[in-house]
């Protein structure tokens, strides 16, 4: 799991689990660990609070972990803003493809030569930004 991520975010783990494995993985391979702190007295809170001791980040405010990660801020209304400026390539391409009309995701790939990966990152991020929305199977319309 730790291999497959950018970030690791432990929401709950007991003090001797596969979760600190992981997290140690997460570690080796110096990708940022955050935990959700837990009631002292829980169980399943032990290990988070232990990751937190020995290091890990304290995910307290998921606004703030979002600012953190994807470098955005929610403006008055709660949403947040888009910053063309900060977008990989790929990820303005995606939106001017949407712009004219395009939704299904093969097609913006072809037509971009993105790979499946990049468009997925990508479109999670823009998602997240809540630019764009999905609109039926593998596509999507922007908000």
């Amino acid at each position: 799991m730790a291999g497959l991520s950018d970030v690791l975010i432990i929401v709950e783990a007991a003090r001797k689990s596969g979760t600190h494995q992981t997290a140690s993985d997460a570690l080796e391979q110096n990708k940022d660990v955050y935990a959700v702190p837990g009631d002292i007295t829980r169980p399943m809170s032990v290990g988070c609070n232990r990751l937190i001791f020995d290091g890990a980040i304290p995910l307290i405010n998921i606004d703030d972990f979002i600012v953190d990660f994807l470098g955005v801020k929610a403006n008055k209304e709660g949403r947040y803003d888009l910053v063309i400026s900060d977008m990989a390539e790929s990820a303005k391409n995606i939106v001017a493809a949407l712009r004219d009309g395009v939704s299904s995701g093969e097609e913006i790939m072809q037509k971009y030569q993105i790979s499946a990966a990049e468009f997925n990152h990508q479109i999670m991020l823009l998602e997240l930004r809540n630019v764009v929305q999905p609109y039926g199977v593998a596509s999507w319309i922007l908000k």
